[in-house]
Parts: C-alpha cells; sequence; structure tokens
C-alpha cells in the first residue's frame, strides 16, 4: 500500500514527473535497438534491449534495466515528491558522493564553479550501466540518507556505501554537514570465493557559508581514512598502512568577483594546493587557475613537485558567444575554442565552429602537436515541428611505431567525417511522435553509418 506524507487536497504532482516514451532505432547492419523509460512520482523505470550480429535473428540482448520505487511521498511548495526510494539495477551516485570519497580532487579548471551543497537526491537510476545493484534513499527537505549496494559485473562482491547529509539553508547563513562509509572490493577479492576483502574509508564534511548584501562567502572542510584490506594490527602507528586525507576550501563571491582557494593532504606526503581567481563583467567571463601538487612516488620514494594551470575566457553576447581555454599540465598544454553565433535564418539556426589541439614539449614529441581537431556545426529549426542538423568535422594524432627494434613518433592518417540529421516532430493532445534520420559519411571503416529511430512519448 503506498502512502502518502503530509499531503493534502491542494497538492498537485508536478507535470515534469509524469513521462513514459518508448524509442525503436534501426541502422544500416540492421540492428534494431529499442530503449523504454516511464516516470511519475511514485516510481520511475528504465530498460533497453537490442539485436546483435553474433546472436539468433530477432533475439533481443538486454542492454541495461534500472528501478526506482518511491512508495512514501512529502509534499513541498504544493507539490509531491519521493521521500523514501528503493532502487534496483543500475544506479547513478551524485558528484556529491564522490567528492566525499576524495574522487574529485584533480587541478582545478579556470571555470571551476566553487563549492556547492548536497543536491536534493544522493541517487538516480542509470542509462548506461548494465549492473544489478541495490539502494534505498530516504530524502525530506534538507535531509539524506542512503545506503547502496554496487554489484558491477565482473566483480564477485558488491561495492558498499552509506552516506548521511544535512543542510539548513537561510537569507544569511547556510550549512551542510555529511559522514560517508564505504566498504570496497580490494584487490584481494577476486581471489577469494568465499568472503568479501574489502578496503574501508570513513569521510566527514562540513560547510559552512554566509550571503551577505555585497559578498557571499563559503567554508568547506573534509576529513577521510582509508583501511586497506589486510592492515596488521600493530603498535607502531607509523608502519601502518592507513591512509589518511584532509582538505579545506575557501569560495568568496561578489557580482563581479570570485576567487576559490584550497588545500588537499595525504599521509605520505602528498599536497595539492589550488587558487581561482575569476572576474564577470557583463558579457566578459575570464577565469585563472594554478595548481601546486607535491606527489609522492612510492616505488621511486621520492617527492616531485608538478604544477598547472591556465587561463579561460567567455565572451557572451546577443549575436556572438565566444569560449576559449588555454591549460598547462606539466608537459602538455590544452587549447581548445569554440564560437557560436545566432542567424536569423527561418525559425532559428545556430551556427558553431569548434578547435581542439594538444601540444608536448619538443623533447618528447618532435612535432610538438599531439593531436588536433576542428569540427562545425549548423543546427536548423525550420518551425516546432521539423529540423536538421549538419556537422562536419576533421582529426588527426601522433602514434607510436616500432621499426628495428626502435621507436619513433609519426602521424596517423586524419579522418574527415561528415553527417546530417533531420527530425519531425508531430504532436498530437496525448502524445508526441519523433520521427529521426541520420547519415554519417567518413574516411575511416565503415565509411559509413546511417541509422533510423522513432520515439512516441505520453
Amino acid at each position: 500500500m503506498m502512502l502518502i506524507f503530509s499531503i493534502g487536497l491542494n497538492a498537485e504532482i508536478p507535470v515534469e514527473k509524469k513521462f513514459f516514451s518508448i524509442t525503436q532505432s534501426i541502422d544500416l547492419n540492421l540492428d534494431y535497438n529499442l530503449k523504454a523509460e516511464a516516470k511519475n512520482p511514485f516510481f520511475e523505470v528504465y530498460t533497453a534491449a537490442k539485436t546483435q550480429e553474433d546472436t539468433p535473428k530477432f533475439t533481443l540482448i538486454p542492454q541495461g534495466f534500472s528501478l526506482k520505487f518511491s512508495p512514501v511521498l512529502y509534499r513541498e511548495k504544493k507539490k509531491l515528491y519521493p521521500a523514501l526510494s528503493f532502487f534496483y539495477g543500475g544506479i547513478t551516485k551524485s558528484s556529491f558522493i564522490n567528492r566525499m570519497l576524495f574522487k574529485n580532487d584533480s587541478e582545478k579548471k579556470p571555470f571551476y564553479k566553487g563549492i556547492s551543497l548536497s543536491p536534493k537526491y544522493l541517487l538516480e537510476i542509470s542509462k548506461s550501466k548494465f549492473d544489478v545493484s541495490i539502494g534505498t534513499e530516504f530524502a525530506v527537505k534538507n535531509f539524506n540518507l542512503i545506503f547502496l549496494s554496487e554489484q558491477k559485473q565482473k566483480e564477485i562482491w558488491p561495492n558498499l556505501s552509506f552516506c548521511t547529509s544535512y543542510k539548513k539553508e537561510n537569507e544569511s547563513n547556510f550549512l551542510n554537514f555529511s559522514i560517508l562509509s564505504s566498504l570496497t572490493n580490494s584487490a584481494y577479492s577476486k581471489f577469494n570465493l568465499t568472503a568479501s576483502n574489502y578496503d574501508q574509508f570513513y569521510s566527514g564534511e562540513f560547510i559552512l557559508g554566509e550571503q551577505g548584501e555585497l559578498i557571499n562567502s563559503v567554508f568547506s572542510m573534509a576529513l577521510g581514512v582509508k583501511i586497506p584490506y589486510g592492515v596488521p594490527d600493530k603498535k607502531n602507528k607509523s608502519d601502518s598502512n592507513l591512509d589518511f586525507f584532509g582538505k579545506a576550501e575557501y569560495n568568496i563571491q561578489s557580482d563581479y568577483f570570485m576567487l576559490n582557494t584550497g588545500a588537499l593532504f595525504e599521509r605520505d606526503g602528498t599536497l595539492k594546493a589550488f587558487v581561482q581567481p575569476k572576474i564577470e563583467i557583463g558579457a566578459l567571463d575570464l577565469g585563472l587557475s594554478y595548481n601546486f601538487l607535491r606527489k609522492y612516488f612510492k616505488k621511486k620514494k621520492v617527492y616531485e613537485n608538478l604544477h598547472s594551470g591556465g587561463i579561460g575566457l567567455d565572451l557572451s553576447f546577443k549575436r556572438f558567444k565566444l569560449k576559449s581555454e588555454i591549460y598547462y599540465d606539466n608537459t602538455e598544454w590544452d587549447l581548445k575554442g569554440q564560437i557560436k553565433i545566432p542567424i536569423k535564418l527561418f525559425a532559428n539556426t545556430l551556427f558553431s565552429i569548434k578547435g581542439n589541439t594538444k601540444l608536448e614539449d619538443k623533447l618528447k614529441n618532435p612535432f610538438i602537436v599531439k593531436n588536433y581537431s576542428f569540427s562545425s556545426n549548423i543546427k536548423i529549426k525550420f518551425n516546432k515541428a521539423f529540423n536538421i542538423n549538419l556537422s562536419a568535422s576533421f582529426m588527426q594524432k601522433n602514434t607510436l611505431l616500432k621499426k628495428n627494434k626502435k621507436t619513433f613518433i609519426a602521424w596517423e592518417k586524419g579522418i574527415f567525417s561528415f553527417s546530417t540529421q533531420a527530425e519531425l516532430i508531430k504532436k498530437t493532445r496525448l502524445t508526441s511522435n519523433s520521427f529521426k534520420g541520420e547519415i554519417i559519411v567518413e574516411t575511416a571503416k565503415p565509411f559509413i553509418k546511417g541509422s533510423l529511430a522513432y520515439k512516441i512519448s505520453f
């Protein structure tokens, strides 16, 4: 029996929560794909299947299944939201959980947006994973509590996670406190069929922010400890394999300026630190970043200092948008750029050009350029029922070759690609029907690809 917590007769179900669709597609090899998804406040389901060349004709092979069932709802601002949810199949963890696991602590780019609070929900169904995982989440307004058992296809034992988060916000300040406990398969798990061998990880994070009339500021601090499987019980803690993590970050922001800075340390002496100023004035968005890494290499038993950083420029006008970035990472340079130009052709047309290249030190690569790519795209919307997408791209990269026991670098053959996509949309009182066709021609095998798809939504 389904229960609804704190609901009155005037509570309404959000329109975007009611959805059901079936998508069918077939390509030039006569491979057939079928996808179905449905969503409302009580449940959300996604499933996919397709035919394959090495299977009997017309045999559908499952490609994914995800289910979210929410028997308990709560009311907030006259709308119903899931309070207690159960998950099965492919499950996606929020990036917030990965942050609690200290997995999102890579170098900061020029357009890094700063500290973020825990989201409304920490778990969602996945449309890409084909796992047999189970999970549950209790979420009411500012409080989240989850348990997740991730069963990956090539692992015998599931990874277990427990996380709880509480946040409180008002007009002048806010806080967010979170705790996580995780058991992850160790390298020994695949050799043990009778019992699990887990690496343990525990962490906690505290966020405190203040919202002023002119300046907003946010401070976060997190601590974590990792206990690898097989750590002996020794009195001398210096001989232990325990890993300790700690990090702190501070963000300050006004209408025109933002500054993010922070540091992370590990027990072995590894240290990460960054500073990232950013200026926003009208159509101009200019970001800078610098990252310092002092890393310990166990095999060499030495510390090395690594540097990275870059600059990003974003110009946004009514008739012109430019986004570019130059980033240096120790020995490599990444250069990216994109231009978007809206054109008053038919109902709506958008023209864009994008370019990327990666440069290396000449001592490492005599060509200096490691790879590069260019692409252009034109999106034409004739009306609400018909649109066309035309795109072309070219890419080329280096490769390592061996000849006479010598290794040298050479250019691979460049790949040119051109694609055309057309979509026809027909809406009725109860349904929305989409007919989509795509053809891709390129100078690499299989040289030509194409597909037809039909999607009906209710």
